[in-house]
């Protein structure tokens, strides 16, 4: 269960970490 959630989280940090990527890429980042 653990290691389940710990996979979720990296998951959703890697995801908020490439959308912020994408973001500052096409300008749309502060």
């Amino acid at each position: 269960m653990a290691g389940n959630l710990g996979y979720d989280v990296t998951v959703v940090l890697d995801a908020t970490r490439t959308f912020d990527l994408t973001a500052e890429i096409s300008g749309v980042g502060r």
